[in-house]
């Protein structure tokens, strides 16, 4: 069990190295609401793109922790035919 837990760190610290590097977070403040698709939900930390029809994320990451509140508001489709499922996200 513990070789489990420790293996999930490194993966999250990757994950969170590599978004840092190449894309401008944006840290949510307390009832701040956003909608997007869910880049990655780990160990507590959610990334929403916050445009993700654009196929640039650069600067529309958004990166709650918890607390926060994650709602399903169904499919959204991209005007080039890409779908996804949409989320809204407020930091609690």
């Amino acid at each position: 069990m513990r070789r489990v837990t420790l293996l999930r760190i490194p993966v999250l610290l990757l994950l969170l190295c590599r978004a840092g590097q190449t894309q401008r977070n944006i840290v949510p403040q307390v009832g701040d609401v956003a909608t997007g698709k869910v880049m990655f939900e780990l160990e507590g930390i959610l990334q929403l793109n916050l445009k993700p029809c654009s196929g640039a994320a650069r600067d529309s990451l958004m990166s709650f922790h918890k607390p926060y509140k994650k709602r399903a508001l169904g499919e959204k489709t991209c005007p080039n035919g890409q779908t996804f499922p949409e989320f809204s996200v407020e930091q609690l």
